[in-house]
C-alpha cells in the first residue's frame, strides 16, 4: 500500500521544474565562466553561439581567431533542458492554497 498526500503533488512538480532549471543555469554559467577564463589565459577568441531552436549552446575555442570551427579546436556543447508535458500544463494549487 502506498500512501501519499495529494496536496503535495503540485508542489513536487513545481520543485522538479525548479531543480531542472537551476541545474541548466548552473551548467551554462560554469561553461560561460570557463570560456571567459580560457579566452583571457590563451589570448584567443572564444565564440559562444546560442542555438535556441535546437536548445543548444556551443562554446568554441577559436585558436586561430578566424570565426570558424576548425578540426582540432575544442567545441563544447551544452544542451538546455526540454520542457516536459507537465511543465506546460497549468499549475493547479492545492485546495485552500493561494494560486
Amino acid at each position: 500500500m502506498i500512501l501519499g498526500n495529494p496536496h503535495l503533488d503540485g508542489h513536487a512538480r513545481v520543485l522538479t521544474r525548479a531543480l531542472r532549471a537551476d541545474s541548466a543555469v548552473q551548467e551554462l554559467t560554469l561553461g560561460l565562466n570557463a570560456a571567459q577564463r580560457l579566452a583571457v589565459l590563451r589570448q584567443h577568441d572564444v565564440v559562444v553561439r546560442f542555438l535556441l531552436s535546437d536548445r543548444l549552446v556551443r562554446i568554441h575555442q577559436d585558436e586561430d581567431n578566424d570565426g570558424t570551427e576548425d578540426d582540432g579546436e575544442d567545441t563544447r556543447v551544452i544542451e538546455l533542458p526540454r520542457p516536459s508535458a507537465s511543465d506546460s500544463a497549468p499549475h493547479r494549487a492545492p485546495d485552500g492554497a493561494p494560486p
